[in-house]
């Protein structure tokens, strides 16, 4: 029986990773939450972190932000951190948010 569900949670990752393209990276840390690294949504260019409301509207953590250009890492970017092109972001959140922010970017 656990394999079955083993199975089925497997399949649901391949199919956001198909329906998803700018997911870069994805790791489940369990059945309920993921790391999720994906290319900048168009809708966040130019933006503060503080002013995507991540956390509040849709109970992601960004954990960091990649310059895909030089491959810099800023890490725990702080609220004043403002996002720019070419840019991939890494946060974590639980796979219900995590599709609500796919859903709505």
């Amino acid at each position: 029986m656990t394999r079955y569900r083993d199975d089925e949670y497997d399949r649901n990752q391949l199919a956001d990773r198909l329906t998803w393209p700018s997911v870069i990276d994805f790791l489940s840390i369990d059945s309920e939450c993921s790391f999720v690294e994906i290319a900048m949504p168009d809708s966040m260019l130019g933006k503060k972190l503080m002013d995507t409301d991540l956390k509040k509207k849709y109970g992601l953590w960004v954990i960091g932000v990649k310059d895909a250009m030089t491959g810099k890492l800023t890490m725990f970017p702080d609220a004043d951190f403002k996002f720019a092109t070419d840019q991939m972001i890494l946060f974590v959140g639980k796979e219900k948010d995590v599709r609500r922010f796919r859903e709505q970017t």
